[in-house]
């Protein structure tokens, strides 16, 4: 019986994997996911959240000005392909707990580079009766959380009804490379992609790097 014979295989079906191996079926690649059925990947235990101001100092969040346009008609795009709302908007709020915080927050919220993501808010009635606010805070413009559950779910059951998906326990010993593609479970691979976030520290690959355990 002749072998399979694939484009990638991704090892891992959380959102890094989910996603790269959703849009490489977009561009007719042969995909095939492998994702360890007891695994507690981060993405499953993900609260979802993204926010654009993060950090005790009210900082941009990593490549804030790149992704957070993109955020919202990117999952809403696929909400409307798989007919499942997984996408939550929801303005995010966090009090200044000090005159110090509060300079902080009026100081980026007036920033030209993050105006459109924050402002300043000065002790609305209905946020200082919940809060006890007396510094006022900040509030996010694109903020809410995905139901990352909902989603990987989603994706396992496309994948599997695709026949590209198997949960499995992935040994990476079980990977014979040879000089023209990897093989693996009888199937053949031209490259594989590792999507285990902190489970590479124990791939042989990957665990000389050094990982902040």
């Amino acid at each position: 019986m002749d072998k399979q014979t694939y484009d990638y295989l991704i090892v891992g079906q959380g959102l890094a994997g989910t996603l790269l191996a959703n849009e490489l079926l977009k561009l007719n690649a042969k995909v095939f996911v492998v994702d360890n059925p007891s695994g507690q990947s981060a993405s499953k235990v993900a609260a979802g959240i993204f926010n654009p101001i993060t950090g005790k100092r009210f900082v941009k969040t990593w490549l804030c000005d790149e992704i957070y346009p993109t955020i919202i008609p990117f999952y809403q795009s696929i909400e409307a392909e798989f007919k499942v709302k997984f996408l939550n908007l929801n303005p995010i709020f966090r009090p200044a707990a000090n005159i110090k915080e509060q300079n902080q927050i009026i100081e980026i919220s007036e920033r030209a580079d993050a105006e459109q993501f924050v402002d300043f808010v000065k002790s609305p009635t209905e946020i200082a009766e919940a809060t006890r606010l007396n510094f006022g805070g900040l509030i996010t413009k694109i903020g809410g959380w995905l139901d990352t559950n909902l989603f990987l779910e989603v994706f396992k059951e496309y994948f599997f009804k695709k026949d590209i998906y198997e949960s499995n326990i992935f040994d990476v010993e079980q990977l014979i490379i040879t000089k023209n593609n990897l093989i693996w479970q009888n199937k053949i691979f031209k490259n594989v992609i590792f999507c285990e976030g902190y489970g590479a520290i124990e791939n042989k690959y990957f665990n000389w790097l050094p990982f902040n355990a």
